[in-house]
């Protein structure tokens, strides 16, 4: 296998912790995710999800990380409000 340069690993890292991120997100939200797994995507419960840790491999995620930074906004890109029931 060819090693990665460094701006790829930069990159690779800045992926995981992205995917890292979205997950804990769903899993504190208490919503479930989609993932690809064995050549299938598997549907997988709040419960499921596990931790930061497990997606990130060997980049570590702060659970701050995931904080209120969020920002719902409509097809326009303009923001908008959201429901305190987690609607859209």
């Amino acid at each position: 296998m060819n090693k990665l340069s460094k701006d790829d690993e930069l990159a690779l890292a800045a992926l995981r912790r992205a995917v890292a991120n979205a997950l804990e997100r769903k899993r504190l939200l208490g919503q479930y995710a989609v993932v690809w797994r064995d050549g299938q995507m598997v549907r997988l419960s709040p419960e499921q999800l596990g931790s930061p840790g497990e997606y990130a491999s060997e980049v570590s995620v702060s659970p701050s990380a995931v904080g209120d930074t969020y920002e719902r906004k409509d097809h326009d890109g303009n923001p908008r409000e959201s429901s305190k029931e987690g609607g859209s």
